[in-house]
């Protein structure tokens, strides 16, 4: 009986010892643990030309870091963020429901390659281990360049093709997901914005009646509406590419204005002739004929503000006089101009069917115009 009762008094001193021990581990003692992460990285570029990390052009990093602990306190200092073993700059962290969000911007200028790892700091000082996240080996590149409508430009179409240059589309040589771009046009005259989308990495283009714009109010099809005379219009090019199941690449180019033109007058380029063909060599001019009707007055064209394709009246004599003369072009009782534009070489495509002239008048007055066009090889 004896050793019975002393074997229950052992037994009991043992589980006052275990409970006494773990009360005394307290919770400030146990490491958070983080057991998922994703990463964003983004780059947004604003109008035209090619950005790195700056004020105007931000190069930054979200990240999505599922943990368990006490974070009833958390601030940007409590995320350790590393890219191949030094630590990036966090500007904002919160935490909501079991998941940690972090942003902030590369100390570089492109995202550093190597091992990227975050490890969290808990409300009781308690830091986690280093949780792996990807190897960064290679970048996908900018969103591309808008061609047409270019930034800042002045156009005639109400209803143009919106061109760009050829998205770099690869990640380790391989090309990532077709489904990763999207263009967005807004309308501020009317408050409203359309999508096109997807747009495929070997796309350059797309038409202005293409069926894949839609509203971004319903997210369903709709034709979009003319652009209307002298408004202002707004681009943005997005480029989505996932890489891996935790890693996404976002660039973004917003910024990028255009307008339609005041005006749509009559143009008549090598007046009295047609079809209206010429070589493209660099020699000569290209006569072009900007008509007067019953509201527009050609006599009032400022020559230095007008171009065709993009080339310049010509200019000569020590006075840098315009080649421009007045005539009644088409015998309607109106005085026309006519102007001489340099004819560049390889201004125009092999192909190109039509020319457009873009031009103020002295008053500012925004106008353009365009004909058909025949290039002579």
């Amino acid at each position: 009986m004896k050793i019975k009762s002393r074997s229950i008094i052992l037994f009991i001193l043992f589980v006052g010892f275990i409970v006494n021990t773990i009360s005394n581990v307290k919770a400030e003692d146990i490491k958070p643990e983080i057991y998922g992460v994703r990463i964003n990285i983004y780059n947004h570029l604003l109008g035209s030309g090619y950005g790195t990390c700056s004020v105007e052009s931000p190069c930054g990093f979200e990240l999505r870091i599922w943990v368990s602990g006490n974070f009833t306190s958390l601030d940007q200092g409590d995320v350790d963020f590393k890219t191949a073993g030094v630590s990036q700059s966090v500007d904002t962290a919160e935490y909501d429901d079991s998941r940690i969000l972090a942003t902030g911007k590369f100390d570089s200028i492109f995202p550093p390659m190597g091992e990227y790892t975050v490890a969290v700091i808990d409300a009781d000082g308690n830091k986690s281990d280093p949780f792996p996240i990807v190897n960064l080996t290679d970048y996908p590149k900018d969103a591309p360049e808008l061609i047409s409508p270019s930034h800042n430009s002045v156009i005639v179409s109400t209803r143009p093709t919106i061109e760009w240059e050829a998205f770099q589309s690869d990640y380790d040589a391989n090309l990532v997901d077709p489904w990763s771009y999207e263009i967005n046009l807004e309308f501020p005259n009317i408050n409203k914005r359309f999508t096109a989308f997807p747009i495929q990495p070997t796309e350059t283009s797309i038409s202005y009646d293409d069926p894949r714009w839609s509203a971004d109010d319903t997210g369903l099809p709709e034709v979009l509406p003319d652009l209307e005379l002298g408004n202002m219009y707004h681009i943005t090019i997005h480029s989505n590419h996932s890489v891996a199941y935790n890693v996404n690449f976002e660039h973004h180019r917003s910024d990028i204005f255009f307008r339609i033109v005041d005006k749509i007058v009559n143009i008549d380029i090598k007046p009295g002739s047609y079809p209206n063909c010429f070589n493209n060599n660099g020699k000569g001019v290209i006569p072009v004929a900007i008509l007067s009707n019953g509201d527009f007055d050609a006599t009032q064209v400022d020559p230095s503000q007008v171009n065709l394709n993009g080339q310049k009246v010509k200019v000569v004599g020590k006075s840098d006089k315009f080649l421009a003369s007045t005539e009644d072009v088409n015998t309607d009782g109106s005085e026309d101009i006519v102007l001489q534009i340099d004819d560049i070489d390889n201004a125009y495509q092999t192909g190109s069917t039509t020319a457009t002239l873009i031009g103020k008048t002295n008053t500012g007055l925004n106008f353009g115009g365009t004909d058909s066009i025949c290039i002579v090889p």
